[in-house]
């Protein structure tokens, strides 16, 4: 369901601000330290009940007051709901003037954010881009988040018995009945992302020809089983024990790792295109509008693929809201995109 209305109540910066975006993509231009990010974080408090740069809730609300508050309404295609996250001493959330959990919330309103570490989904090392994966399993298969959380416990329990010289069998047999379930989930995941992923590609990188395999943690020539009983007590602490979490997501650009070849601006875009396809699966498994927060989108990137970027967003079934430095004009992009400026605790809508 998309995001309609916004109310910011004692939020930083913002006394108090409404800003409409109908349900529509965003883009929120305004000087360094003017709010943009500011704005994000309270719609990312709404969602998810806490910062993404803090972890100190009080930390949000405005200098002299005492609580912080954002509302807004999701619009649905035959209902609107009206939710409200506010913070004084603890978090309290509201659907429709009645109690709810933050969890309700995000089912209505699931969002992702993505910063400037956006690009080492591409060019980082494999944890990141699994990382895309565990978001995806959150929100469409959460059996399979379950079992993965219970493997990743049993794991460390593993490693803390061998580096006491105790008998970790029993967290051996989790680790391998979670195990098959967890590769079984990300295969299917994966799948069903990538008719999406290539259409994503396909906009960003004209002409170029990519490709994406999976590889489990485990050596072909040895079972996980097998592995694990065998594993030296003594390398307990290094995370090289195979299993799920050493699994690989290969992406490959014209041939090559994409990791080593690309551009750091080449792998933002790549990486928020991987994003885009995955909201885009999310979107119609959870019949929900998943909502994409990207902020300073514009920041490495050429005019050229500013374009393509804002093109494919645009036409994807998620609602982007992004901010960036330099104000984007209408004529500059043919997408229908509501444009407005921030600064210093005021949101208005700019026409042009």
């Amino acid at each position: 369901m998309p995001l309609g209305g916004l109310r910011l109540e004692n939020l930083r910066c913002f006394a108090q601000a409404d800003v409409d975006f109908g349900g529509a993509p965003a883009i929120l231009s305004g000087a360094n330290g003017s709010g943009k990010t500011t704005l994000l974080e309270g719609i990312y408090l709404l969602s998810r009940g806490r910062s993404f740069r803090s972890g100190y809730p009080n930390r949000l609300i405005r200098r002299g007051c005492q609580a912080v508050g954002v509302e807004a309404d999701v619009l649905g295609t035959s209902i609107q709901r009206r939710v409200r996250v506010t913070y004084e001493k603890k978090i309290v959330a509201t659907i429709d003037h009645q109690a709810a959990t933050i969890r309700e919330i995000s089912q209505l309103l699931p969002l992702t954010l993505m910063d400037a570490g956006i690009a080492q989904i591409v060019l980082g090392g494999a944890e990141q881009r699994r990382k895309l994966l565990d978001w995806l399993m959150f929100h469409v298969e959460p059996e399979s988040w379950i079992v993965w959380k219970q493997y990743r416990r049993a794991l460390r329990q593993w490693q803390w018995a061998l580096r006491k010289g105790m008998d970790g069998a029993v967290w051996i047999e989790r680790m391998l009945v979670g195990a098959p379930r967890i590769e079984a989930s990300r295969k299917r995941l994966i799948a069903a992302c990538l008719p999406h992923w290539h259409e994503a590609f396909e906009s960003l990188f004209p002409g170029r020809n990519w490709s994406l395999d999976y590889s489990p943690g485990v050596p072909p020539s040895a079972s996980l089983a097998s592995a694990l009983q065998g594993w030296a007590p003594e390398r307990a602490t290094q995370p090289l024990a195979p299993g799920p979490h050493r699994a690989e997501i290969e992406i490959r650009v014209d041939g090559a790792p994409a990791r080593h070849m690309l551009s750091r601006g080449q792998g933002k875009l790549l990486s928020i295109g991987l994003m885009w396809g995955g909201a885009h699966m999310l979107a119609q498994h959870l019949q929900a509008c998943p909502l994409l927060l990207i902020d300073d989108f514009a920041s490495e990137l050429d005019t050229q693929a500013q374009a393509r970027l804002l093109a494919l967003l645009a036409r994807g079934v998620s609602q982007v809201i992004l901010t960036a430095v330099t104000p984007v004009r209408k004529e500059e992009t043919s997408c229908k995109y509501r444009l407005f400026h921030v600064e210093q605790g005021h949101i208005r809508w700019s026409s042009s």
